[in-house]
């Protein structure tokens, strides 16, 4: 959070901007950590873990972008966190804030946190 904080301090927000930068990449930040966790208590190892999780947070980074260009792929992204973060990050400035975008991003940390707990419950740590 140190180095979102001083990425929001460079790029000029402020104020009810900032902390709205700030708090939107944190629940951002907490669901990726969650997807993460989930890849890897589902893989036996390490190097499984990595070659799982690269494919998947690529996807999730590149969807916003992605997006711009293709209204199929815009349709289907339209439900993932990251695009939701991408468009209230971009209309920040209009202190906009959509409430079906942060439905969304909550309803991807529950879901996630969701599969982590059922899966951690199954698997553990051990096994």
């Amino acid at each position: 959070m140190i180095g979102v904080s001083i990425f929001a301090l460079c790029s000029g927000f402020r104020g009810t901007e900032l902390a709205a930068f700030i708090i939107i990449l944190a629940i951002g930040i907490m669901v990726s950590e969650i997807i993460g966790a989930l890849i890897g208590i589902l893989c036996g190892n390490q190097m499984s873990a990595t070659s799982i999780t690269v494919p998947v947070m690529m996807v999730f980074s590149f969807l916003p972008m992605l997006s711009l260009f293709n209204d199929t792929i815009k349709s289907i992204s339209k439900y993932t966190y990251s695009q939701q973060i991408s468009l209230l990050i971009n209309n920040i400035a209009d202190k906009e804030y959509y409430k079906d975008g942060i439905i969304i991003i909550l309803s991807n940390l529950i879901i996630a946190a969701i599969l982590f707990s059922m899966v951690f419950r199954k698997r553990g740590l051990n096994e």
